[in-house]
């Protein structure tokens, strides 16, 4: 058992691993549900929803808690990342409902090689060799996908659904160094 810094409770194992499985569960789950609205009602009301509900939830839970206004500087980082974050799903439910599922989500995988990438580039960051080892390993999976997709002629559908899929795993690796700003920049709670 793990004690958080912040709140110096005793976190189970079994208990931290259950909630990250049940948010890897309702991002998939999410991930379906988006592709059928995409596909009958499009890409912009579907995000236009998708995020009036965000607003919504995010507001209850910050009213709810007890942080004060946030600094200027983590403003601006918010301001960045939901920039960010916003051509990220726009690009990726574009493409998602142009590609199958399944390919959608394995070409996303280039995100963490990116964002690793990224983190040594901008915020200096060490990394050590087993993880670029790993990092190799796994965007030849990536190059997998793509050639078995190369094996297809794809029509013109489904290559620019591949384009935006890749650019939204571009777009993901940068939210994922703004996110680690973010961290740096936030206030202790």
């Amino acid at each position: 058992m793990r004690s958080s810094p912040v709140t110096r409770r005793v976190v189970s194992p079994a208990l931290a691993f259950a909630i990250a499985a049940l948010g890897i569960g309702l991002f998939s789950m999410m991930d379906a549900v988006m592709k059928s609205l995409v596909l009958a009602i499009g890409v912009y009301n579907a995000l236009l929803w998708r995020q009036m509900i965000s607003v919504g939830l995010g507001a209850v839970a910050w009213r709810l808690g007890k942080s004060g206004r946030p600094s200027g500087r983590a403003l601006k980082l918010h301001l960045a990342r939901g920039l960010v974050t916003t051509a990220m799903a726009v690009l990726f439910f574009w493409g998602l409902a142009r590609v199958p599922m399944a390919q959608a989500i394995s070409l996303t995988y280039i995100a963490p090689i990116l964002a690793l990438l990224l983190a040594v580039v901008t915020l200096g960051e060490r990394v050590g060799w087993k993880t670029f080892v790993a990092s190799i390993a796994a965007l030849g999976g990536v190059l997998v996908v793509m050639i078995g997709q190369g094996r297809e002629v794809p029509g013109p559908e489904t290559f620019h659904g591949t384009l935006a899929i890749l650019g939204s795993a571009v777009l993901y690796a940068v939210n994922l160094v703004i996110a680690r700003l973010q961290s740096q920049a936030a206030r202790p709670g």
